[in-house]
């Protein structure tokens, strides 16, 4: 008989790669499954993630000019853009719970940087003082609760993720205020738009399917 410990040490190892295998994760989208490959649980979903992986290094160089402005920071964003693509394909492709964690987490830690980067400096009065660095270790506290919180009860991550649109729409309308630009306001009222688009798809999927 195995020691206690070798034991409870296999069964740990053996639950942890089961979060890798094909199916493990409870999440299943509408897309039928194994229909176009033999490899890829949704073809559709698997493939238009790409872009996310393609786009981000045009992106650092046509934005070039704009990370010197901003700081280098600001490439931080579009390389986590790149960890969503490929944590989204593989979460697709295989419907694994590692999948969709690296999938999800992946999209908290691109949120959390945009506001650390793009957050109005006097909106960091209280309690930050205006430190845009305190500020920024304070996000990566938060960034660091919501996967333990993930992975402890993943149904949380996916209504983590909605809530932040709250935040995010409500600064975006209160900056947009002081902005007289037409085409800025059309870049608004379009990004607002989508958001609503693509929550409504999400939560259709979530009860119809899922």
């Amino acid at each position: 008989m195995a020691p206690l410990g070798v034991t409870t040490g296999a069964m740990k190892t053996v639950s942890l790669w089961q979060d890798f295998l094909p199916g493990s994760s409870d999440i299943d989208w509408c897309e039928t499954n194994y229909v176009i490959s033999n490899y890829i649980a949704e073809y559709y979903n698997t493939v238009s993630n790409v872009i996310y992986v393609t786009m981000p290094p045009l992106l650092i160089y046509l934005f070039h000019p704009y990370s010197k402005h901003m700081g280098p920071g600001i490439n931080v964003v579009w390389l986590l853009l790149m960890v969503v693509g490929l944590g989204s394909i593989y979460f697709h492709a295989t419907l694994s719970f590692a999948g969709q964690m690296i999938d999800e987490l992946a999209i908290v830690w691109v949120l959390l940087a945009a506001f650390a980067i793009w957050t109005p400096k006097h909106l960091l009065n209280w309690p930050f003082n205006g430190n845009r660095r305190r500020y920024g270790q304070f996000l990566v506290l938060l960034g660091l609760l919501v996967m333990v919180l993930a992975l402890v009860k993943p149904i949380l991550n996916a209504f983590i993720l909605i809530t932040v649109t709250i935040p995010v729409a409500v600064l975006l309308i209160i900056e947009m205020k002081a902005c007289k630009d037409r085409r800025a306001w059309k870049l608004c009222y379009i990004s607002l738009l989508w958001v609503a688009v693509s929550l409504i798809v999400w939560f259709s999927d979530r009860l119809n399917c899922s």
